[in-house]
């Protein structure tokens, strides 16, 4: 379970990044990719700030849901627009 989640959660930004790049919409992938990681910044800040189990909490969640799910929005939106760039060329 606990490979499941960042797994499934870098899969689903992966997709969307993938799909809104090949469409054509790599400003909106790359605003939707840095709205993602603002939050995940907020949530580790929050955690340092935080007092006990509630900082474990902001940490688990930019670490396992935010983080996979930036790296997945811009490895998937490289991957899109990369092909929206190759249909455009034939």
């Amino acid at each position: 379970m606990v490979y499941l989640i960042p797994i499934s959660c870098f899969l689903v930004h992966a997709l969307v990044g993938f799909w809104g790049a090949r469409r054509g919409f790599i400003r909106r992938v790359l605003f939707y990719s840095g709205a993602l990681g603002a939050v995940m910044i907020w949530t580790f800040w929050k955690g340092e700030n935080a007092q006990g189990w509630d900082g474990l909490g902001y940490f688990i969640t930019a670490m396992f849901f935010m983080a996979p799910g930036v790296g997945g929005a811009l490895i998937g939106g490289a991957f899109g627009w990369w092909k929206h760039r190759k249909s455009l060329a034939d």
